[in-house]
């Protein structure tokens, strides 16, 4: 089952590095939002049992 999710960035980049490195389709893509600075929002349709895949600090995959 799909649920809507939302996550936030600092950087365009981030934004595009989680699209990537969780295959979020463009179909689920629901809005890109840049607030008042230079972070970004985005919404999107996800399964609810999937763990989407993070960065840590230096930019490398995290490993669970």
């Amino acid at each position: 089952m799909k649920i809507l999710k939302g996550r936030s960035f600092l950087s365009y980049v981030q934004l595009l590095q989680f699209v990537d490195d969780n295959c979020i389709v463009r179909e689920d893509i629901i809005a890109i939002t840049q607030g008042g600075g230079s972070d970004y929002t985005i919404f999107f349709y996800a399964d609810k049992d999937l763990k989407e895949k993070d960065r840590n600090f230096w930019g490398n995959l995290k490993e669970d």
